[in-house]
């Protein structure tokens, strides 16, 4: 890998009328991914309308493509 190019930072602010996935309700959390790089929120357990305010990093080595929720 070479030297860092840059620093991406996305920040994950909340989820709205979320899907029920598990018994009732969800435990919802947020999965991005950029290049081999992945970053995950934190889990909210029993929520549908989930609030993070979480800051993700991504450090910029090479161009990338798109970032990517999963």
């Amino acid at each position: 890998m070479g030297e860092q190019l840059g620093l991406l930072k996305v920040t994950v602010v909340q989820g709205k009328r979320l899907v029920i996935r598990d018994f009732k309700t969800s435990d919802p959390y947020v999965i991005l991914k950029l290049g081999n790089q992945t970053a995950k929120t934190k889990v909210i357990n029993s929520c549908l309308n989930p609030v993070w305010n979480e800051e993700l990093s991504f450090s910029l080595r090479e161009p990338v493509g798109v970032l990517r929720s999963i």
